[in-house]
């Protein structure tokens, strides 16, 4: 029933308020090391929920692992989408975690005996709060469309960081990621806070990458060259950024 409830959302779509961009605009990233096992990928994971929301990291990995063991975590194109409700979340988690060397993941089943051996190079572990299950499988079902577009395992193992990682994921018609560079289009940003770019009023700058460090920034935030921006919206906003800059 979970697997044909993703699949009819799937064609539906997402509602105007479900936080898609937003939630994997602020996603934390992890590159496994080689050799990591499902186990230790699902602990870290849950070590770094646990730090952002202040819930015990025992009640996100042992909802990832149960979730897997009995054949709730869709697997599709070499992805893999652990996923749990969580009493008390205000919002919706989520981490991205690329395996360039691949991992065999054990998949049980509710229906039959044994479990199914899938190697999977790229996991997305989302936590969403208990209170709204339509859109968490909303969320989910939007990943699993993501990954299965044309060139997305290609453009996710050849990515160089977090930024590029999720602009893989991001819609691009209401997401942009730009560098503030000298010779790029929005080099004139650096040194400029945020609130003085006057930017279209349904533009928000949701993440600034600096080095290794990610802001999320403020209208205060100033840029600074070498900055990575990632901006999300509506369609006809981003569409009208991208004219400004010329980027058409």
């Amino acid at each position: 029933l979970d697997t044909e409830l993703r699949g009819i959302i799937k064609e539906k779509g997402l509602r105007a308020a479900d936080p898609f961009d937003e939630i994997i605009a602020h996603s934390r990233v992890i590159d496994a090391p080689d050799h990591a096992t499902f186990e230790q990928l699902a602990g870290q994971v849950a070590r770094t929920l646990a730090g952002d929301t202040g819930r015990a990291a025992d009640h996100f990995e042992q909802g990832f692992l149960e979730g897997t063991q009995i054949g709730a975590t869709p697997v599709t194109g070499g992805v893999a989408l652990p996923h749990l409700r969580l009493e008390g979340l205000s919002r919706s988690h989520l981490v991205l975690v690329r395996c360039a060397s691949g991992i065999d993941l054990q998949i049980g089943s509710a229906l039959q005996a044994g479990q199914d051996t899938q190697r999977v190079y790229a996991l997305f572990f989302m936590a969403s709060p208990d209170s709204d299950p339509a859109q968490h499988l909303r969320l989910l079902a939007n990943l699993a469309g993501a990954v299965e577009q044309d060139g997305f395992m290609q453009a996710w193992l050849s990515s160089e960081g977090p930024t590029d990682l999720k602009a893989v994921l991001l819609r691009s018609d209401h997401s942009l990621t730009l560098s503030i560079d000298p010779d790029s289009p929005a080099g004139a940003w650096a040194e400029r806070t945020i609130a003085s770019l006057r930017l279209p009023d349904g533009i928000l700058v949701a993440l600034v990458y600096r080095g290794g460090p990610r802001i999320i920034p403020t209208g205060r935030t100033v840029m600074t060259h070498g900055d990575r921006v990632i901006l999300i919206g509506e369609q006809d906003d981003i569409s009208t950024l991208r004219r400004n800059l010329n980027l058409d």
